[in-house]
C-alpha cells in the first residue's frame, strides 16, 4: 500500500488471515488464500480512496474480512444452486412449479422479512441473517467474534422482534 510502511501492510495481511481463518466455514477452506487476497484488495481500495493517513484499524480489517468471506459464501451457494438446477434432469414429473399466486405471496413474504430485518439492531440483524442463511449458533458466534451466549441471545431476541414485526403486519404462521 503506497504510503504505508511494510510492517503495517504485513500486520494487515496477518489480521486478514487470522480473521478469514476464524470466519471461513470448513467447506470453503480451500479458498482461504483467495479470500485473504480479496479482502486485502478491498482494504487497499477503500483506504486509497479515504482521507486517512494512517493504517486502517484492526476492527475495520476484521469487518472487511467478514464481508469478503460472507460474499464468497453467498456466491458459492448461488453457484451450487445453479449447478444443481442445471443437472437435475431426474426431477419427478409430478413436481409442480409454484402457481403465480404462490410466487407472488412468496415474494411479498421476502419483502416483509427484509423490511423487518431493517428494523432490528445491527447485532440482532446479523445474528438473524446468519440464522436464516443456515448457519449454526457456533458458526454465527465464530463469524461475528462473539461468545456462544451472546450469539444465542442476539439470535433469540432478533427472531422474537422479527416475529413481532411480522405479526403487526398481519403475517403469522
Amino acid at each position: 500500500m503506497p504510503g504505508l510502511p511494510a510492517e503495517d501492510v504485513e500486520r494487515i495481511r496477518r489480521v486478514l488471515y487470522a480473521a478469514v481463518q476464524k470466519i471461513c466455514p470448513a467447506w470453503l477452506a480451500n479458498q482461504k488464500e483467495d479470500l485473504v487476497q480479496a479482502a486485502f484488495l478491498r482494504v487497499f481500495k477503500i483506504w486509497k480512496n479515504s482521507e486517512e493517513s494512517g493504517p486502517p484499524s484492526t476492527s475495520y480489517v476484521w469487518k472487511v474480512a467478514y464481508s469478503a468471506t460472507v460474499d464468497e459464501i453467498r456466491r458459492a451457494r448461488v453457484r451450487r444452486e445453479e449447478s444443481l438446477d442445471e443437472t437435475d434432469v431426474n426431477r419427478p414429473a409430478d413436481t409442480k412449479s409454484p402457481s403465480p399466486h404462490q410466487a407472488s405471496a412468496a415474494a411479498e413474504m421476502r419483502r416483509e422479512i427484509i423490511a423487518g430485518l431493517r428494523t432490528l439492531s445491527t447485532e440482532r440483524r446479523q445474528a438473524v441473517q446468519l440464522y436464516l442463511s443456515g448457519f449454526s449458533l457456533r458458526e454465527t458466534a465464530r463469524m461475528l467474534v462473539w461468545n456462544g451466549k451472546k450469539a444465542d441471545n442476539r439470535r433469540y431476541h432478533g427472531l422474537a422482534d422479527l416475529r413481532s414485526y411480522l405479526k403487526k403486519r398481519g403475517i403469522e404462521p
